[in-house]
This record gives C-alpha cells, structure tokens and sequence, in this order.
C-alpha cells in the first residue's frame, strides 16, 4: 500500500539519469487500484504494518519503506514485502499488484535512493537502493515468485518489467 500523490512518470521529474534506481518504461496494459484519499491510505498503511509488522503476509513478510516523496519532497511511507538477501540486504519488487505503471515509492526511490529507511520488525535501518538488471534481476525474480507466487500472477497482469530493488544497509552517518 502507498501514499497516494507521487506517482507520475520519472522523466517529468527531471530525475538525474545517473540513479541506481532505474526506470523502466511503463505498461500499455494492468489492473486499476482505486484512487484513495491520502488520509485513507495513511491510516491503511500504518494499520497494515502496525499488524504484519512480526506477522507472515501471504506467505512472506512485510517492511515499511519510508522516502522522501519525487515532486512534493515530504516524507512518504509505504508497506512492501521484503526478501532477506544476506545480513545486510534486503529485495522488494515494484509490482503495484500487476499496474500499468510503477508504484509511487519506486519513482520516490529512483529519486532519492540514498534518502530511504526502512522498518522491520521494531528496527529501523538507513537504506540506499538499486535496481536490479539482467542475470541478477531474473535469479532475484525467480526467488520472489517462489517465495510468494502471487508476484507471478501480477506479472501476468501487466506487460511491463516489474522492477527488482535491491535495499542496501548504510551506517546512519553516511546516509544522509
């Protein structure tokens, strides 16, 4: 689930091409998510991650991804599964359940990859983000949809590369 309000295309927000968070282009085709009020979707998010924060979702686990949001530059909070990669690292995918477009907190980390947190459990850690391409994006999309085959099903939904990002623990003084 995420905040509303940050989810236009990434070349309308003069995004540096240089990111680590790279772009794809969107689907021609996936399915509509109403379009709820902001407060709405605060309330769900904090109510969903307060409640799956120790607990499985749909056979995995979930996080909470704050960024700073593309345009508006404001604190954002999203509730994504997650998939350990080692001690450090951590894989989510921008799937949006099967959109057209990306979610709003992908554009928000292409943005600002090096400005995002992330919540697991009671832990909060200082992230920096990259997308995944290639070998390393297909071994990673093979493990997500084994672990939680419902991210196979919303790439059927949508004709678009469902972006892979891979979470990277940075010390707290080099994050900011």
């Amino acid at each position: 689930m995420t905040e509303a309000g940050d989810s236009t295309r990434a070349e309308d927000r003069g995004m540096a091409t240089t990111s680590p968070v790279a772009v794809p282009p969107r689907g021609t085709y996936g399915v509509k998510l109403p379009k709820l009020p902001s407060w709405l979707m605060r309330f769900m998010t904090t109510a969903m991650f307060s409640f799956y924060r120790n607990r499985p979702f749909r056979g995995g686990k979930v996080l909470a991804l704050h960024t700073i949001g593309a345009k508006s530059g404001q604190p954002r909070k999203s509730v994504v599964a997650y998939f350990p990669e080692g001690d450090n690292a951590w894989l989510i995918a921008a799937s949006g359940a099967g959109m057209a477009t990306h979610p709003a907190w992908f554009f928000n980390l292409a943005a600002h990859p090096e400005k995002a947190k992330i919540e697991i459990g009671h832990q909060t850690i200082n992230v920096k983000a990259e997308t995944l391409t290639g070998e390393a994006r297909t071994k990673a999309w093979q493990r997500i949809t084994r672990d939680m085959p419902n991210f196979k099903e919303y790439e059927t939904r949508t004709d678009r590369e469902i972006p892979v990002v891979r979470l990277m623990a940075v010390p707290a003084d080099n994050s900011r």
